[in-house]
C-alpha cells in the first residue's frame, strides 16, 4: 500500500485520535515551518475556534507539529474526519526537526469564509492539542505557549468527556481523576498547570518559560481572584465601611503569598494525624514571618514596617479580628491612604495605630513584581511553587 505522509499541528498531533481516523497512521517525528503562525480562528459548527495554520511572512518563530505516515486509502477518511471548512494541500513544504532539509506532506488550512475572529477553543479541545505536543516530544518553549492560549468552557460534558476518555492513554493520572478540567486560574485548568509541570520540571528551564508561568498561573489567579475584587472595591467605595472587605481580601492574600513563597500547604489535622514537612496547621508563624521577613525586602526602609510586634499586633488584631469577629482591635483603624507611601502608622503600642489599605495594595503589587523577577532563576522558589500549584489541583 503507498503512503503518504500527513503534517498534523491540532489535535491530530495525539496519535490516538489521528490513529481513531487512520488506523494505519505511524509517528514519523516532527516537522516545522517558518512564515506560519497557529491560530484558532476555524470557525467550527459547535461554535468554538479550531486550529488552523495562517501565512505570516512577519512571524519569525517556528511552528511546529508531527508527521504521520498513513496509507493512501485512507486519504478520504482524514478529508471527511477534518470536515466542511478545511481544504487539503498535498504539496506544503516543511523541514525535519531532525534535519535540514525541506519535504512535501499533506496538511489542511481553514478555508476562505470559514474562520471567525475572536473565535477561542474549547478547553477539551485545546488539551488534546496541547498533549499531543507533549506525546509527539515538541520543544519546550512551543509547548509552553500552547499552555498559554485562551480557551473556553464547553457546556456540552458529553463532549469534554469524551475528550478526557481520549486522553487518559497517554497521561492517565491527569485525566483519571475527574478534575482535569477545574480552573485553577481564570480559565487555565489542572490539566494546563499538568501540562506546564512536564516542561518545569525537565533538567534545563529556561528563565523565560518560568515566566510564563508565572504570568498563567500565578499572576493570573492573583488579578482575578483578588486584585480584580479589591480594585472593584476601591473604585466604587464610599469610605461606608469597605475597607474591611478589602483588609480581609488582603489578610488572605498575604497568606496565600507567604504559602506559596514556601511552599507550604494548610491541612486540617484529623485525630492520629501528623503534619507532612511543607504543612501546616496554624497561620500565624508563617503570617507573620512573611511580613516581618519577605515582604517588603526590597523596599528602601529607614525601619522595618513590620516588627516583630507590629507583625504579633497585626495579625491578631486585624486579621484574626476581621475574619473572626468582623471589626479590627487593639485601637486599629482602617484609612483608605495617606500623603505618603507609608502603610502603617503607629507611634507606640498604647497609641491609635492605621493601616492605610491602598498603600498595603502597592506593596503587594511591588512585592509580586519583585517575586516574578527572582522565580526565574531561584531553585528554592521553583520547587515552592510547584509544590503549591500541585495542592491547589488537588481535588
Amino acid at each position: 500500500m503507498r503512503k503518504f505522509l500527513y503534517f498534523a499541528y491540532g489535535s491530530n498531533m495525539l496519535a490516538e485520535r489521528i490513529k481513531a481516523r487512520c488506523p494505519s497512521a505511524k509517528f514519523a517525528g516532527t516537522a516545522y515551518v517558518c512564515g506560519y503562525e497557529l491560530r484558532f480562528s476555524k470557525r467550527s459548527k459547535d461554535g468554538s475556534g479550531k486550529a488552523t495554520i495562517v501565512e505570516n511572512e512577519g512571524h519569525r518563530e517556528k511552528l511546529y507539529g508531527a508527521l504521520f505516515e498513513i496509507d493512501k486509502g485512507e486519504h478520504s477518511d482524514l478529508d471527511e474526519a477534518e470536515g466542511i471548512g478545511y481544504e487539503r494541500t498535498d504539496d506544503f513544504i516543511v523541514i525535519k526537526a531532525d534535519g535540514d532539509k525541506g519535504i512535501e506532506v499533506t496538511t489542511y488550512f481553514a478555508k476562505d469564509g470559514a474562520t471567525g475572529k475572536h473565535l477561542k477553543p474549547y478547553s477539551w479541545y485545546k488539551q488534546l492539542v496541547l498533549w499531543g505536543a507533549i506525546q509527539a516530544e515538541l520543544p519546550d518553549n512551543y509547548i509552553a505557549q500552547l499552555v498559554a492560549i485562551e480557551a473556553i468552557s464547553d457546556l456540552d460534558n458529553g463532549r469534554t468527556d469524551r475528550a478526557g476518555e481520549a486522553l487518559k492513554g497517554i497521561a492517565h493520572c491527569v485525566f483519571s481523576k475527574g478534575n482535569w478540567d477545574m480552573k485553577i486560574a481564570d480559565q487555565y485548568t489542572v490539566a494546563d498547570w499538568e501540562a506546564m509541570k512536564v516542561i518545569l520540571e525537565s533538567d534545563e528551564v529556561e528563565p523565560e518559560i518560568w515566566d510564563l508561568a508565572f504570568n498563567i498561573f500565578f499572576r493570573t489567579r492573583i488579578e482575578t481572584r483578588y486584585f480584580e475584587p479589591i480594585r472593584l472595591l476601591q473604585k466604587h467605595g464610599k469610605n461606608k465601611g469597605e475597607g474591611f472587605a478589602i483588609v480581609a481580601l488582603q489578610c488572605s492574600l498575604i497568606e496565600f503569598l507567604a504559602s506559596t513563597r514556601e511552599g507550604k500547604n494548610y491541612k486540617h489535622l484529623k485525630e492520629g494525624e501528623e503534619l507532612g514537612e511543607f504543612e501546616y496547621e496554624k497561620s500565624a508563624k508563617l503570617f507573620k514571618n512573611f511580613l516581618k521577613k519577605d515582604f517588603l525586602e526590597n523596599k528602601e526602609l529607614a525601619s522595618p514596617v513590620f516588627s516583630n510586634s507590629r507583625a504579633d499586633s497585626f495579625y491578631c488584631d486585624v486579621r484574626c479580628a476581621l475574619l473572626h469577629s468582623a471589626h479590627t482591635k487593639g485601637n486599629w483603624k482602617i484609612i483608605a491612604e495617606s500623603e505618603d507611601d507609608n502603610i502603617i502608622s503607629w507611634a507606640d503600642k498604647n497609641s491609635e495605630k492605621i493601616l492605610y489599605r491602598n498603600n498595603l495594595q502597592n506593596a503587594f503589587e511591588q512585592y509580586i513584581n519583585d517575586y516574578g523577577k527572582k522565580l526565574k532563576t531561584c531553585k528554592c522558589l521553583q520547587a515552592a511553587f510547584i509544590r503549591k500549584f500541585d495542592n491547589l489541583c488537588e481535588e
